[in-house]
């Protein structure tokens, strides 16, 4: 393949493997905070933690569709690599 033809869906396919990661590494964390909160004395800054990546994780699902519909959105290079030796 043509590494320009590659670019855009290159890019797409990183953005989502990105928010994917991102959510996660919230996962982990909340897991993690979670174990954490256990501790009487830690609770409080647990509980605030757990709010901002809750806050997170709501704006980062939220871009799941935008993310999806741009990668679906793609014309498949490779398709477009055979239509032009058919040509």
């Amino acid at each position: 393949f043509a590494p320009h033809a590659m670019h855009g869906f290159r890019d797409r396919l990183r953005a989502m493997q990105h928010l994917l990661g991102e959510l996660n590494d919230i996962s982990v964390q909340q897991r993690l905070l979670q174990e954490l909160g256990q501790d009487k004395d830690l609770a409080r800054p647990v509980a605030s933690a757990r709010m901002r990546l809750a806050a997170r994780e709501r704006r980062l699902t939220g871009a799941i569709p935008q993310t999806c519909l741009m990668l679906e959105s793609h014309p498949p290079h490779w398709r477009r690599a055979a239509e032009r030796a058919r040509e």
